[in-house]
């Protein structure tokens, strides 16, 4: 049995960069991290892939960030 891939992938909406963009301000503000540090660029790339895998609830993504 074969996977399929659904291409391509629906674009990420300006109203959902701000939104994914919020939670990591308020993250990073959480944990005084700095915004343009490496940590805060991983914690960046898995809110993305976890709103491509279909998480779109700010809290859920925040409380996954939190781990």
């Amino acid at each position: 049995m074969t996977g399929t891939t659904d291409w391509p992938k629906e674009g990420i909406q300006s109203s959902d960069v701000d939104m994914l963009q919020s939670v990591l301000k308020s993250w990073c503000a959480g944990k005084s991290i700095d915004l343009k540090s490496t940590e805060a660029q991983v914690a960046g790339r898995s809110l993305v892939d976890w709103y491509e895998f279909g998480i779109r609830d700010p809290v859920e993504l925040k409380s996954l960030l939190d781990g």
